[in-house]
């Protein structure tokens, strides 16, 4: 099966069961699940929201440490994908490259499960 028809599956799965999750959060989870298990290199993702004072908060992750996870906040402005979409954010952003924004500088925020 190809990753289109998985992808097409994953949300007609989700679709389906739009009604069973108690919450975004409970829906997010389920979705970067599905998804991660598509592309199979996935070893990091996460589903990140911003809120009306432009902080960042992480609504679910997969592979980074859950305390630091839970305590993660951030202006949005000072985050990689402010910088590397130059604060056009009016879409989903996939950053593959974090290797190469700490040598830009930028700092690890949240570091990979234990």
């Amino acid at each position: 099966m190809n990753m289109l028809q998985k992808v097409k599956d994953t949300f007609i799965t989700i679709s389906q069961s739009i009604m069973t999750f108690k919450d975004e959060d409970d829906f997010f989870k389920k979705l970067l699940e599905d998804l991660s298990d598509i592309f199979e290199s996935t070893q990091q993702a996460s589903v990140i929201k911003i809120d009306d004072l432009n902080q960042m908060t992480i609504l679910t992750s997969i592979g980074f440490d859950k305390l630091e996870v839970s305590n993660f906040k951030l202006n949005l402005k000072d985050s990689f994908a402010w910088h590397d979409t130059k604060g056009k954010l009016d879409h989903a952003h996939i950053l593959n490259n974090i290797s190469d924004y700490k040598k830009k500088g930028f700092e690890s925020v949240v570091t990979t499960e234990k």
